[in-house]
């Protein structure tokens, strides 16, 4: 008798249509949460190889979406935190709601400060992406976040391997990443600045993260909105 297995639970809003002009926060943690992206030491990350492998293709990301413009990430030994916005293309018609900050408004400049090239710390940062009102001509469709974050997990898990094959000293593990990703739609510029601050924060709060399994994360400590204290399961 087959036993069955149990299914996997979306957690996707339903109805929302993932292409829609605005701001996303994402959450993608390492498969079974081991430490592989360096290690924290005084409140700052240390990347390895693998975890500059990982700063490298986030920030290669609008090289191949044109529609997207990346804010503020952090890079931690087992997860990774970043905000990026998908942007209008001229003549490309999207199907969804609105731009999320308005209809016909230009979408704001993110003030995040460039943590990295002020601290010689590239981990934490926010490239100079110009102002949301730059919109893109191009004539490929809007991608989703799903496409985009997709497309991340992909390349950063192929090259992880050839990593793996050519260097032994590369910490092993079946796979990169968790099958699953949190993210959260942000709603307003009260909503960004608080992730902004959770994520670039994030590093120095280390010791106390519930992804830390040798941590000592508290019992209750109640997130702020759209900063999950776990990644998600499946």
């Amino acid at each position: 008798m087959d036993t069955p297995q149990p299914s996997r639970r979306s957690i996707r809003l339903p109805l929302f249509d993932y292409s829609t002009h605005g701001a996303y926060f994402v959450t993608i943690c390492v498969h079974q949460k081991k430490c592989m992206f360096g290690e924290i030491e005084d409140g700052e990350m240390r990347l390895n190889e693998v975890g500059e492998m990982i700063k490298n293709t986030w920030l290669e990301i609008p090289n191949h979406f044109e529609s997207v413009e990346l804010d503020v990430y952090a890079i931690l030994p087992n997860h990774f935190h970043g905000i990026l916005w998908i942007i209008p293309i001229i003549n490309q018609p999207i199907v969804g709601a609105p731009d999320m900050f308005g209809q016909g408004q230009a979408l704001p400049l993110v003030g995040a400060p460039l943590v990295g090239a002020r601290t010689n710390q590239p981990i934490v940062g926010a490239p100079l992406v110009g102002a949301r009102s730059n919109i893109r001509v191009g004539t490929r469709p809007t991608p989703t976040l799903g496409d985009v974050v997709g497309a991340f997990k992909s390349i950063t898990s192929v090259e992880y391997f050839r990593m793996l094959k050519n260097n032994q000293t590369i910490i092993l593990n079946t796979k990169l990443w968790q099958r699953n990703y949190y993210e959260h739609i942000i709603r307003d510029d009260n909503d960004l600045e608080k992730i902004q601050k959770y994520v670039l924060e994030n590093p120095l709060k280390w010791e106390f993260d519930h992804e830390n399994l040798s941590g000592r994360a508290p019992e209750t400590n109640p997130p702020i909105v759209g900063a999950p204290h776990a990644c998600p399961v499946g």
